[in-house]
């Protein structure tokens, strides 16, 4: 251990005593006691200044701090070869394709109001109901002719835009009563217990049961089964009317369908235990 602090911590101890035997007043010992402390610090924990740096080291340690943010700066600036571009390539491209689908869905809603099919869109299968108003009239057609032609294209833009026939397995013709409710269901295979498409509710006595689904038919909005790539049909046949399933219920269902199909056929052909 230094000596210099041997000999302060022992007058430290010195003090002690002669404050103890009533040689030196309170006051007195806490002075000295302070002040033997004070040494004692400077020698335990000396007051050496921090080295200062050359001005030199200074000047170049500023000059690298700029050169760094200057190239962080132009690094952001530039968008790091493109990229800013390419992101903002690729948000121009998001509002063009949101807004072609925003207009084409009030296309399609527009149709529907007007009563036409779809399935153009998909199949070619039926003509617009305003086909025959904007084709040009000739004149060598008879009144009856534009008579039946108009009464052919009406029919074709009220065309469902799914269509089939359920029929009941003749096992189970003995245990269903002609008032038994019937409920026919259009969903995704994605979502079977999630809301269905479309839902249409008959009796028993209409079966073999030829569906048709329109626009009347859909629950929510229209454009659930517009954007649906794929659905199932299943009929129900439930004595209590309940629109849950129930032991004893009697059920079937179609194939996987496009949305447009109109020749879904299937039969109820099950029970559910």
């Amino acid at each position: 251990m230094n000596p210099q602090v041997e000999a302060l911590q022992a007058k430290l101890r010195q003090v002690d005593d002669y404050q103890s035997k009533g040689l030196l007043r309170a006051d007195e010992a806490e002075a000295q006691r302070t002040a033997l402390r004070r040494k004692l610090m400077e020698l335990l924990v000396p007051d050496t200044p921090a080295p200062k740096l050359p001005l030199r080291v200074r000047a170049w340690g500023a000059v690298a701090m700029l050169v760094l943010v200057g190239g962080f700066t132009a690094y952001l600036i530039s968008g790091h070869a493109g990229l800013r571009a390419r992101s903002e390539l690729i948000l121009e491209q998001g509002k063009i394709a949101a807004a072609q689908d925003a207009i084409a869905r009030k296309e399609r809603m527009e149709r529907i109001r007007r009563g036409e099919s779809l399935a153009p869109d998909q199949f070619g299968r039926f003509a617009p109901a305003s086909s025959a108003a904007s084709a040009p009239a000739s004149a060598a057609v008879s009144g009856s002719a534009a008579a039946a032609s108009s009464a052919s294209a009406a029919a074709e833009a009220i065309a469902p835009l799914l269509s089939g026939r359920i029929v009941l397995d003749p096992k189970f013709e003995g245990r269903v009563a002609s008032d038994d409710t019937v409920f026919v269901t259009v969903r995704t295979p994605d979502d079977p217990n999630g809301l269905p498409l479309a839902q249409i509710r008959v009796e028993v006595s209409n079966l073999p049961f030829d569906f048709n689904v329109g626009t009347r038919e859909m629950i929510g909005s229209p454009d659930r089964f517009m954007h649906a790539d794929k659905v199932i049909v299943s009929a129900r046949i439930s004595k209590s009317g309940s629109g849950r399933v129930k032991a004893g219920d009697l059920v079937g269902q179609s194939a996987v369908v496009q949305p447009w199909a109109n020749d879904v056929k299937f039969t109820i052909d099950k029970e559910v235990r």
